[in-house]
């Protein structure tokens, strides 16, 4: 019975312990229900404990509408993981047909190959340094596909709405590119970890798995002289990894409004070194 009430309904039940007995914050409310509905332990924990401590001094009534959204949240902690990884199959379906329908098998062979190029070579490697990983195999491959999704903008036309979707471009991978990509960050010049690439890679998957090393010579040849360095390069990216965006300079030739990308506002944040 529990796990039917709707968040809105435990909302509600939240915001009347919260106005009648100040149970919590209204700031811990706004974050208990994101835009996706995901509760974090410490919030239930909180929600929890403040109930129990409370509760020698509330009306019946308040008692009660506490009972019941401390049992709302609690339901939906457990929920959350599969909910998440049920969210994401159906997407990664969703994409899997549509570049079945646009390419035929040829194309979508070619994408398994990619996924598991990254998953073998990336994610599962870091979750044999760790141990293993909760979820086994199917969790990994699953987060490889969701980062090759974000990084050649499947992931950006699945979530659009249906008029959206026909301005987005997204395009297909390369299995020798792929490698490539994963190669020449291992390699020298940046010589990065696996560590550092796979945290790189879930920060800005665009940036690292197309092509990073044509971008990698864009910022060289776009950086103020004085960075022009291999190791004046790799320590930025050690610090700030989204430098390896930062591949034009108006300096000298006028802004062209990039300046998301541009070295004369990025000089600005540089990490000192």
């Amino acid at each position: 019975m529990v796990s039917s009430i709707s968040y809105s309904v435990g909302l509600a039940l939240l915001l009347i312990c919260d106005a009648q007995l100040q149970l919590l914050p209204r700031t811990a409310v706004a974050a208990a229900f994101s835009t996706n509905n995901v509760l974090s332990s410490t919030t239930i924990t909180t929600a929890r404990d403040n109930v129990v401590s409370l509760l020698p001094h509330r009306s019946a009534a308040a008692a009660a509408a506490a009972t019941m959204t401390t049992a709302v949240l609690a339901s939906t902690k457990s929920p959350t993981a599969s909910t998440a990884n049920d969210d994401a199959a159906a997407l990664l379906t969703e994409i899997r047909n549509e570049i079945l329908e646009r390419g035929g098998e040829d194309e979508l062979r070619t994408w398994e190959e990619c996924v598991r190029i990254l998953s073998d070579n990336l994610f599962q490697q870091n979750a044999n340094n760790e141990g293993g990983e909760e979820g086994g195999e199917n969790n990994i491959t699953t987060e490889a596909e969701m980062y090759l999704s974000d990084a050649y903008r499947w992931k950006a036309w699945a979530v659009a709405s249906t008029t959206m979707r026909k301005y987005q471009r997204p395009t297909m991978p390369s299995p020798d590119d792929l490698r490539a990509s994963l190669d020449f960050l291992a390699d020298e010049p940046l010589q990065l970890t696996p560590d550092q690439i796979l945290a790189n890679v879930r920060k800005y998957p665009q940036i690292y798995l197309r092509e990073p090393e044509k971008s990698y010579k864009k910022v060289l040849g776009s950086a103020p002289r004085r960075y022009r360095s291999d190791d004046v390069l790799k320590q930025f990216i050690e610090h700030d990894p989204n430098v390896l965006q930062v591949t034009f300079n108006c300096d000298g030739e006028g802004c062209q409004s990039e300046c998301g990308s541009c070295w004369v506002s990025y000089e600005n944040r540089l990490p000192k070194l």
